[in-house]
This record gives C-alpha cells, structure tokens and sequence, in this order.
C-alpha cells in the first residue's frame, strides 16, 4: 500500500489585475488592484517595487513624483483580490510611467502581467487609463 499526497496548496499565480488604472483628482492617487488567479490557498506575501531609472525622462522618479516606499500586499486564504494606492506628489509628473512590478512571492507564481512597466502611466488629473 502507498499513501499519495494531495493536499498540495493551491496558493495561485499572481498578476496586476489591469495594464493602466484610473487618477483621482481628488485625492492624487492611483488604486491598483492585484489578483489571485488559479488558487487561493494559504496566504502569500507579495512585495511590489518601482524601477528607477533617472536618465528616462518618461519615467516618474519615485520619491519626487510619487510617494513610494515599497509596497507588500498580504492575501489571507481564500482572498483573490487586493488593492493599494499609489499616491502622486509632483504636479509635474503628467504623462510619466509609474514602472511598478512585483518583485517577491512567500509562494505562489507570476503572472503574465507581474512586470507592466509600459501600463502604470500617470497621465493627467481626471484621466481614466482604461483597466
């Protein structure tokens, strides 16, 4: 007699839920929303992080033109969607790419949008970025 394990977690891929999101004019910020597809075992840990890249002109300068300090997002078992916002601090920064991106996973996989660089635009105040 052999016993088979297959209680295996399911913990899921993880992905950006959209490729642009909307600015509120309001409050200056962006929501972004991650998704759990596939599984939602466990909870996972996911860390985001912004590249920086100071010569690229098109590219938002975390820290001048957003508020950023890194981000890690906790789904509990069973939850398969969370958001966190992205707060814009330069009046100046319209039309720059917030180049965010998951960097760490406690367990789980990247999905195919885990890296959207081109999609984190941030446009002008009141701009809808599609989603």
């Amino acid at each position: 007699m052999s016993i088979t394990d297959n209680d295996r977690l399911n913990s899921g891929t993880f992905q950006f839920a959209a490729n642009g999101y909307v600015y509120n004019r309001s409050t200056r910020t962006f929501t972004v929303t991650l998704e759990r597809l596939g599984g939602s075992d466990g909870t996972v840990d996911v860390s985001i992080g912004a590249l920086s890249n100071p010569a690229n002109p098109k590219w938002a300068k975390p820290g001048v033109d957003y508020a950023w300090s890194g981000v890690m997002v906790r789904f509990a078992p069973g939850e398969v969607r969370k958001t966190f916002t992205v707060r814009v601090t330069s009046t100046t920064a319209g039309g720059k790419l917030i180049p965010l991106y998951i960097s760490s996973l406690t367990d789980g996989q990247l999905g195919t949008r885990s890296h959207p660089c081109k999609g984190r635009d941030l446009g002008s105040p009141g701009e809808d970025l599609g989603g």
